[in-house]
């Protein structure tokens, strides 16, 4: 769902150029702030056991990072670049 959501957006930036920065904010960011929990959230219950959980393994295997990456430095619609450095950051530092 998350995946179909970004390549939905991000496929034909130009649909969005009139409210692009409305829609980052009421669509993506609280979408990406979703899957942010569900990792962080998985990785708190799993972390004595030193394992991922399956929110993470598929971000991992399935290359969702490298993909919001290659998304991000199109930087389009603008302002997306932003928050995927954001998104990636919290990633890396908290789990």
């Amino acid at each position: 769902m998350f995946r179909k959501e970004l390549t939905k957006i991000l496929i034909d930036p130009t649909k969005y150029e009139d409210n692009s920065k409305r829609y980052l904010e009421e669509r993506l960011k609280p979408r990406l702030q979703e899957v942010l929990d569900a990792i962080l959230s998985e990785d708190e219950e799993l972390r004595e056991q030193k394992t991922i959980g399956d929110c993470m393994e598929y971000v991992l295997k399935e290359g969702v990072l490298s993909e919001m990456v290659a998304y991000g430095k199109s930087n389009k619609p603008e302002g997306l670049f932003i928050i995927i450095i954001k998104f990636i950051s919290f990633v890396i530092l908290d789990i």
